[in-house]
């Protein structure tokens, strides 16, 4: 199936860490280290191969300097099969604004809505595989951590997605817990990309993009938009 289309989006506020954790998912498994990305302007492209199958991780800018921004980015909102929701563990507005990103993305999703805006909790392939990306979890204080943690855990818990907390500037491994995550929701990605029928069409192609081989494995969750 070399023309079945897994699209990704990472979204989330300006200065979160989106980029940075598309290079560290890159390069995750080949343990190479990578250079702080640039700010994205508009939607930037990576391309990871997992099972065999390319995998578009959607990057889109945080940005939100113009009043009319997040009425232009309904273009990204097409066939979505995943998303990565990024917040900074510094900053719970971050984490708040993810209602409104997931707002955002259900009222631009123009292809049919077989999971973002139709919600059947008893029937999981009609929820979006997402999961909830903590970053700068090095800056936290140990005497904030586990009051951050629970925060964070509720949160995901209401949106029925699966979380996880990182440090990608750091040379340590990820732990094999996280990895799993991962692995898990990408593969619901995956599946969700079978179910839904989604082919190449002529957008990737429109956008600069990068490809690299990196493999995961996965399963994952659902979104869950109130």
């Amino acid at each position: 199936m070399a023309d079945q289309q897994v699209k990704i989006l990472v979204i989330g506020d300006s200065g979160v860490g989106k980029s940075s954790l598309v290079q560290f998912l890159k390069y995750l498994t080949v343990n190479k280290k990578f250079t702080t990305p640039n700010p994205t302007i508009g939607c930037n492209i990576e391309v990871l191969i997992h099972n065999n199958l390319p995998v578009e991780l959607w990057d889109i800018s945080g940005s939100s300097a113009h009043p009319s921004y997040s009425q232009t980015r309904n273009v990204f909102y097409d066939n979505v099969n995943g998303l990565i929701l990024v917040h900074d563990m510094n900053n719970i507005k971050s984490l708040n604004n993810l209602r409104t990103w997931l707002k955002e993305v259900r009222f631009n999703f123009s292809a049919p809505l077989t999971s973002v805006g139709t919600y059947d909790m008893e029937a999981d392939e009609r929820l979006l595989p997402s999961i909830l990306i903590g970053t700068k979890l090095d800056s936290i204080s140990e005497h904030k951590l586990t009051t951050i943690q629970q925060r964070i855990h509720r949160f995901a818990v209401d949106l029925r997605a699966e979380q996880l907390n990182l440090d990608v500037m750091s040379k340590e491994k990820i732990s094999i817990e996280s990895q799993q995550k991962l692995s898990s929701f990408f593969d619901a990605a995956v599946q969700h990309s079978k179910s839904t029928g989604h082919n190449l069409s002529g957008n990737f192609s429109s956008f600069t993009t990068r490809e690299e081989t990196t493999r995961h494995r996965a399963k994952g969750v659902g979104v869950k938009i109130d």
